[in-house]
């Protein structure tokens, strides 16, 4: 999986979880843990809280000890005898027993930094920097005496050695840490995020090595500390296995309902030719994003991670980060993972999320969208298995909201200069008609340029170009003339499925529109609002063909209910009916 010259093969025990120190490594998977008495250590899962005081008599009458309570889900890891475990699996409440199993980090590359700037993060700092968000960095450590970092360093808790001196004595999660909020203080190197807090959760100790349930207690820490400052929590897992974890899986589903933003490495155990599904877990979990990592020229590095469930990219190779007592570059999806992060922190930061998927509220689930739709798409169009949905934008996702502004004027007749009362105005998204006067408003539109559409009956349409400056008024006055020809009417509106992969298929939405006497419409200039569940999803304008039908295509459409509303249509010597017919698309 590495791309280093010196990687390593670890013959190791049960379920693996591999953790890239500088770049993500091959392992073997061995036979199971201790026999006989021989203590070892286990994580033991209950149905209920109810169930535990029971297990710890048991385990003390036992010889055993208790050594972790969680939170994040009802468990505990255990040192009891092997020979003891069958008779725990009976407990009343126990649900699970399975080793807690030792984790590991591997090896290092040099080279040269340009991650950032790559993915636009710089152009954001001018307004943001991640400030008021916190990142947890579930790692190694992290030097917090680095010069890079002390003023970002807020706290954290060392799993390995049960104290709250998580100092990083490997150099792994110093150089994480560094790539997600390196301070902005013109010297060293600078974070996608360097406003954001960073915290150190140690797993890993110096050799890089740990166990499996030091990171569902780093879990269980931040899912503590995020009920004191919801919404606001993002956790790096550059780490990865090729094996999953009921347990692991628990605490992640149980962090994410909570509104925490999980991103993990994908792994570097992909071919070169980019063939076959290698995503590892926790990035395979559905709640977490899974990165890959891309070079300098936009290309996936060869040994990254693919499959249908790679959600985005990010520079990987060569990247120049803090590692204690100085700067170092390494590479491995291990790096590109938390350039992500600190998008996350960012976008978290900023002002640019909004509930973008219609369910009332601003959560992680609307984060994640917003990081797809602004992603610079790589390789083939749309989601593909090589790249995700693209290379995270840091400048896109994080954009500030700008004060809307207005555009006014009046509608007048060609031949009487008198105002046209009930004419539809429109900009694409909004409408609006005009009143008594022939006077119009358009409130609340956002900064850029706008295709302006006038219709009204007996009148020929009208468009101007107008652009929106931040909270400025843009004036656009039409004069129409009277229309002599039939009327335009939208006969039909058609869905169907395209191309794509799974639910993320490509929508073909096909607008018929023909005159008065039936005949198809070419050359209409057709404008339409799509909404998914009963939300503006997207605005498209075309033109119909000869047979009087304009077909737009959205691509990698999410499921959900489809509806559409025609917002104008413009032809020369029609005026269209103004009305939409009945139409939906359920998409699966």
């Amino acid at each position: 999986m590495g791309t280093g010259t010196g990687r390593y093969r670890l013959v190791i025990f049960g379920i693996v979880i591999l953790v890239a120190v500088f770049s993500l490594a091959t392992v073997v998977l061995a036979a199971a843990g201790p026999a006989g008495d021989t203590p070892g250590r286990y994580i033991v899962i209950f149905d209920d809280e109810d169930a535990k005081q029971g297990t710890k008599q048991f385990i003390k009458q036992k010889g055993g000890k208790v050594l972790a309570d969680f939170r994040i889900v009802s468990g505990m890891t255990v040192e009891i005898g092997a020979d003891k475990v069958s008779g725990l699996k009976k407990l009343k409440g126990v649900r699970e027993v399975g080793p807690d199993v030792k984790v590991y980090a591997l090896d290092t590359e040099l080279e040269r930094s340009w991650g950032v700037k790559r993915i636009g993060a710089g152009t954001v700092h001018g307004y943001n920097t991640g400030s008021g968000t916190s990142v947890a960095v579930v790692d190694t450590g992290i030097d917090y005496t680095h010069p890079d970092l002390d003023a970002n360093y807020a706290g954290g808790y060392d799993f390995v050695n049960n104290d709250f001196d998580p100092i990083d004595d490997n150099g792994h999660g110093t150089h994480v840490a560094g790539i997600i909020a390196a301070e902005d203080n013109d010297s060293g190197v600078v974070g996608v995020a360097p406003g954001a807090s960073v915290y150190a959760l140690k797993v890993l100790d110096s050799s890089g090595s740990g166990y499996l349930s030091n990171i569902i207690a780093a879990l269980d820490w931040v899912f503590i500390e995020n009920q004191n400052n919801p919404g606001r929590w993002v956790v790096n897992m550059s780490l990865g296995s090729s094996s999953g974890s009921d347990a692991l899986h628990a605490a992640i589903i149980k962090a994410y309902d909570a509104g925490i933003i999980l991103v993990a490495a994908a792994g570097n155990s992909g071919r070169p030719n980019g063939k076959g599904d290698s995503i590892e877990y926790p990035a395979r979990y559905p709640e977490v994003i899974a990165v890959g990592a891309t070079d300098s020229l936009d290309v996936r590095a060869r040994w990254s991670s693919t499959g249908d469930l790679l959600e985005l990219s990010a520079p990987g190779v060569g990247i120049l980060s803090t590692v204690p007592g100085g700067y170092a570059s390494y590479s491995g999806t291990s790096m590109a993972s938390p350039h992500v992060a600190g998008t996350a922190a960012l976008v978290l930061s900023g002002e640019s999320l909004t509930d973008l998927d219609g369910d009332g509220s601003v959560n992680n689930e609307d984060l994640r969208f917003l990081l797809r739709q602004t992603a610079e798409d790589l390789g083939a169009a749309g989601k593909d298995n090589l790249y995700g949905y693209g290379l995270v934008d840091a400048d896109e996702a994080a954009l500030p909201v700008l004060a809307a502004g207005t555009i006014s004027g009046t509608v007048t007749d060609s031949s009487t200069g008198i105002g046209i009362a009930g004419a539809v105005i429109t900009d694409g998204t909004r409408s609006v008609n005009t009143d008594e006067s022939g006077n119009y408003v358009i409130n609340d539109v956002p900064p850029g340029e706008y295709t302006v559409i006038v219709s009204a009956p007996g009148y020929q349409s009208a468009s101007k170009t107008v652009t929106v400056q931040e909270a400025l008024t843009s004036t656009a006055d039409f004069i129409l003339n009277e229309s002599v020809i039939s009327q335009a009417t939208v006969d039909s509106i058609k869905y169907a499925t395209i191309g794509g992969k799974n639910s993320a298929a490509h929508l073909l939405v096909t607008v018929s529109v023909v005159d008065g006497s039936g005949n198809p419409a070419a050359g209409a200039y057709v404008s339409i609002t799509l909404c998914l569940d009963g939300s503006v999803y997207s605005t498209n304008t075309g033109t119909t063909g000869s047979g009087g039908t304009v077909s737009f295509k959205v691509p990698n459409a999410p499921p959900g209910t489809y509806t559409t509303t025609v917002t104008g249509v413009t032809a020369e010597g029609l005026t269209w009916d103004g009305v939409t017919p009945e139409n939906s698309f359920v998409k699966n």
